[in-house]
């Protein structure tokens, strides 16, 4: 039986890619939804405070190929991450991954602890994770309409949620996010809503 087993293999092991693949780069709709530029400032608005990030890393998976020797799919991904806010020591990291017919995001909240003036590590953090799907569809998140802030009104806006429950060391736990925009508004357990109010230094997005 390993005998008859064994040829098969060895085809599977060294032809994987028949030929060279030519990949695209991570598709500017997905990006849109993270929606960072390095250099911009973005500020959150609370019912006692502010927040203001500043983006200080912006990437995306630009054209590519795959060679034989590679698997046989092409997978993309795009990132942005701010400063460490120094009102409420807070750190937001966004990530998104493509391979085939799926987009895998993750924006995290990571909460920094402080020593002697230092901020020194992630003691915790949020962490919202969800998918889009070619034909439309979303896993672990939903869409709603008729989202107002700072009086805008958006409409297909993402919801992601954490069971404050299952996670009751949870600090912010839902996060409204809009296409070209990335997050509009934020809910902290203690401190209230917080909602997009300025950007600055934005550029102009490249298609």
């Amino acid at each position: 039986m390993i005998k008859k087993l064994l040829p098969a293999a060895l085809v599977i092991l060294f032809i994987g890619c028949s030929k060279e693949t030519h990949c695209p780069a991570f598709p500017y709709d997905m990006e849109a939804w993270i929606s960072y530029y390095e250099g911009e400032e973005v500020k959150f608005t609370g019912p006692h405070s502010s927040q203001s990030f500043n983006i200080i890393e912006s990437n995306s998976s630009k054209y590519y190929t795959v060679g034989r020797t590679e698997a046989c799919e092409c997978e993309s991904s795009a990132r942005s991450k701010t400063n460490i806010d120094s009102t409420n020591n807070i750190q937001l990291v966004c990530y998104a991954n493509k391979l085939n017919n799926r987009t895998d995001f993750e924006f995290k909240f990571q909460h920094f602890g402080y020593y002697h003036g230092t901020f020194y590590f992630a003691e915790k953090y949020d962490s919202f994770r969800f998918c889009l799907k070619s034909n439309g569809g979303i896993e672990s998140a939903s869409f709603t309409d008729n989202v107002t802030v700072g009086g805008k009104n958006y409409n297909h806006v993402i919801v992601a949620e954490l069971d404050t429950n299952s996670m009751p060391g949870t600090i912010i736990h839902r996060i409204y996010i809009a296409q070209n925009e990335g997050i509009i508004k934020y809910c902290h357990r203690t401190l209230g809503d917080f909602e997009l109010t300025e950007r600055t230094e934005r550029p102009e997005p490249i298609n």
